[in-house]
């Protein structure tokens, strides 16, 4: 179990890194910037193990969901609804790994 969790916490850290670089891409600016330095070490905190930094970083990317849902949804942003799914998804993998939980 506790490998399978490692992947999972590489392969969602890999992926808020990734975000955070398209999303620069798609739209340059200083909130882009912050969210990806602020998914940067989010993602470093959860791939090196740090006890309860799943339950932050889960919670996290569920706020970012929730916040810009509604907009993405009236403004036919279905990449960014896509996206939003996707963080979704991610914060129940993090608030339920089992990896997670022995730390």
């Amino acid at each position: 179990m506790e490998q399978t969790g490692g992947k999972w916490m590489s392969l969602i850290g890999a992926y808020m890194i990734v975000k955070g670089i398209v999303n620069l891409i798609l739209g340059f600016s200083v909130g882009n910037i912050v969210t990806l330095l602020i998914s940067g070490v989010l993602a470093f905190l959860i791939i090196k193990g740090v006890p309860y930094m799943n339950y932050v970083t889960g919670a996290y990317l569920a706020l970012m969901s929730v916040i810009h849902i509604i907009p993405n949804i009236q403004g036919h942003h279905w990449f960014y609804l896509a996206e939003g799914i996707i963080d979704l998804i991610a914060a129940v993998v993090l608030f339920t790994s089992g990896r997670t939980k022995e730390s």
